[in-house]
């Protein structure tokens, strides 16, 4: 993946100030409500990829990726057994090379946006506190956050209130924020003003592409799209233990795997 991408600045990520804490874990419990609203579940524990589940040295190499929990999601009938593969996502540098100027302008004011509705919840408590609730089945490593409230909203991808937010929560530190992700309804298109830069997917198996693509908009199925805000992650190893720097190179894309490059070292 080009790590030469003309990726926007965006506004940095304060550290989080603690681990998920009582409030976090009493949400698991709540969450599971979120089972009745909208399949949001279902999308959500399509965000199970696991940066620790490949070789430690190649974090983005494989479309491979765990969806351990899908078997036990609305909707997952076809996507059953600990891996499947994903189609690859054309590299960001060349969707965004190909994408008008206006495309480029709608893609980078979308990344700045979200960048700057998030940032009040780098500490994973505030997002609890504002109405977030843990998916139980993604609680481990990238941890999904799901607001029933704005799912509900009849909104396709405001900028301002997200469907849900994906934290980082392995290892020994504190969660760490790592961008939102928004939901379209069945029926609902999906808006296009940034082209095919940011690409929507879908875990139903009727999107047989996984991409929703304007020959098969999968709009008869519920679609997903993240926008990455963090620009960099130290990520722990599951079977060596070993910390492995990587930076966000694609802010579309998915799975989290493809999103992600390992950082080359500092001359």
């Amino acid at each position: 993946m080009d790590e030469t991408a003309p990726i926007p600045p965006i506004p940095p990520v304060p550290p989080p100030r603690r681990r998920l804490g009582p409030r976090a874990l009493v949400a698991a419990g709540i969450a599971v409500a979120v089972v009745t609203v909208g399949g949001a579940v279902a999308l959500a524990a399509g965000g199970g990829d696991d940066p620790q589940a490949g070789p430690a040295a190649e974090p983005a190499a494989a479309s491979e990726h765990d969806h351990a929990t899908d078997a036990d999601s609305p909707g997952a009938a076809g996507h059953r057994g600990r891996h499947h593969e994903h189609p690859p996502l054309t590299p960001y540098a060349e969707r965004y090379a190909a994408a008008t100027p206006e495309q480029q302008a709608a893609a980078d004011d979308l990344r700045a946006s979200v960048a700057a509705t998030v940032a009040p919840y780098a500490d994973v408590d505030a997002a609890v506190a504002a109405g977030y609730r843990v998916v139980p089945a993604t609680a481990n490593t990238v941890a999904h956050y799901v607001d029933p409230a704005a799912i509900r909203d009849g909104r396709v991808l405001d900028p301002s209130r997200p469907e849900g937010l994906v934290y980082y929560a392995a290892g020994e530190g504190d969660p760490v924020l790592l961008g939102a992700f928004f939901i379209a309804p069945p029926g609902e298109p999906v808006p296009d003003d940034a082209g095919g830069i940011a690409v929507w997917h879908s875990h139903d198996p009727a999107c047989t592409g996984f991409f929703a693509a304007p020959d098969q908009p999968c709009t008869d199925t519920r679609r997903m799209l993240h926008v990455w805000t963090a620009a960099h992650l130290d990520v722990v190893a599951r079977r060596t233990g070993q910390t492995v720097s990587v930076d966000f190179v694609d802010p579309f894309g998915a799975p989290f795997r493809a999103s992600i490059a390992r950082s080359e070292p500092s001359d």
